[in-house]
């Protein structure tokens, strides 16, 4: 980060972007502070991991550390935006929302709801929830997709018109010699 912070009068320089610029791709380049998110994405993981070997006994650690850091991304993602896309922006708020929600459901899994039934029917909203946030995601991916196909598909329309254009004007392109009635296609 050090690095990036060094040098970030660079960073929308095209010859830097393309050297060093996947770091930061799709993140605005216009404020420091937005710099930290990979970098906070990367310590987030890790602190996961260790939480969960180190105090694989204490669930309640696990979900308020959990907790904590996506109250954390929750609040900076809505002050900063520091995605360039504004649907990239809404989506991550989503994914932290959700998440949030996921883990208030997980102590019902416990011993603190000694009912079974009660137990089984956190489940289904929980699984729910979980094919709501998948469901979105991969009606986006979907989205994606065919805007992407149609483009190209487009594309590919315009340069078949092109070359058909291309094969009739030669076709057509005659020389007409002076003098004679003798007219030659080339």
């Amino acid at each position: 980060m050090a690095f990036y912070w060094h040098h970030f009068e660079k960073l929308k320089r095209e010859e830097f972007e393309n050297t060093w610029g996947c770091v930061y791709e799709g993140l605005h380049a216009d404020s420091r502070l937005v710099l930290v998110m990979p970098l906070f994405f990367v310590l987030r993981r890790i602190c996961f991991l260790i939480i969960v070997i180190g105090g694989y006994q204490f669930i309640w650690l696990q979900v308020m550390s959990q907790l904590a850091f996506c109250f954390f991304s929750l609040i900076f993602v809505y002050l900063n935006r520091p995605f360039e896309e504004e649907i990239t922006n809404k989506l991550d708020m989503f994914n932290e929302i959700t998440t949030v929600v996921l883990l208030y459901m997980i102590y019902n899994f416990s011993d603190l709801i000694p009912d079974e039934e009660n137990r089984y029917l956190v489940g289904y909203f929980f699984v729910a929830i979980l094919f709501i946030n998948l469901s979105v995601h991969l009606t986006l991916i979907g989205i994606s997709i065919f805007q992407d196909l149609r483009d190209k598909f487009k594309e590919w329309h315009v340069k078949c018109q092109k070359r058909r254009e291309k094969e009739k004007h030669q076709k057509s392109k005659r020389i007409i010699v002076e003098g004679t009635d003798i007219v030659r296609d080339e």
